[in-house]
Protein backbone atom coordinates (compact mmCIF):
# COMPACT_ATOMS: atom_id res chain seq x y z
CA UNK A 1 0.00 0.00 0.00
CA UNK A 2 1.17 3.47 -0.80
CA UNK A 3 0.28 6.59 1.14
CA UNK A 4 0.90 10.20 0.18
CA UNK A 5 0.03 13.60 1.53
CA UNK A 6 -1.27 16.08 -1.03
CA UNK A 7 -1.55 19.82 -0.61
CA UNK A 8 -4.73 21.15 -2.15
CA UNK A 9 -4.04 24.78 -3.07
CA UNK A 10 -7.66 25.44 -3.96
CA UNK A 11 -8.95 24.68 -0.51
CA UNK A 12 -5.64 25.26 1.26
CA UNK A 13 -5.89 21.92 2.97
CA UNK A 14 -3.94 18.72 3.24
CA UNK A 15 -5.31 15.57 1.66
CA UNK A 16 -4.01 12.20 2.79
CA UNK A 17 -4.55 9.42 0.30
CA UNK A 18 -3.74 5.73 0.34
CA UNK A 19 -4.07 3.16 -2.38
CA UNK A 20 -3.14 -0.43 -3.03
CA UNK A 21 -0.35 -1.37 -5.38
CA UNK A 22 -1.68 -3.69 -8.06
CA UNK A 23 1.72 -4.23 -9.63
Amino acid sequence: MYCRVWLDNEVTSVIFTCWLSLH
